[in-house]
């Protein structure tokens, strides 16, 4: 299938599709219980392989993955939410509570301080990541 956006954006891998279904493909990849990680490590072999990737409300391990993905909040309090708010658009930079993210950058492992440190930027500031994850959250 020939995408025109994708033809347009000109992007180094060819766009992927998420598909929201009540039945996983066979042979896809995915995590296989909560344990923790992040799911950019399958969204990479999605992108970079071409592989198909399962994500479940029970397995996804990440909060930001499930924000992402739409399965709910994932958040454990409110400082959570808010910390992810500046994970998923500018990091430090963005954050309305330097001091608060800062000391919860300070409990993280290199290289995710640092990854967190700059934020993801999924996001193009801390406010349209706040709306779209408070919507997300309401409208399930």
């Amino acid at each position: 299938m020939e995408s025109n956006i994708a033809k347009e954006l000109n992007g180094k891998f060819k766009p992927i599709v998420l598909i929201k279904t009540d039945k996983a493909p066979e042979n896809a990849i995915g995590p296989k219980s909560n344990k923790g990680g992040c799911i950019m490590a399958f969204i990479a072999r999605v992108i970079a392989d071409r592989k198909t990737a399962v994500f479940t409300k029970e397995t996804c391990p990440c909060n930001g993955g499930k924000v992402g993905l739409g399965f709910g909040p994932g958040f454990e309090d409110e400082i959570s939410l808010e910390n992810h708010f500046c994970f998923l658009s500018t990091g430090l930079e963005g954050a309305p509570n330097k001091e608060q993210y800062q000391t919860f950058l300070n409990y993280l492992p290199e290289p995710t301080k640092e990854m967190f440190t700059h934020g993801e930027r999924v996001f193009a500031d801390y406010e349209t990541a706040k709306e779209h994850i408070t919507n997300t959250q309401t409208n399930l």
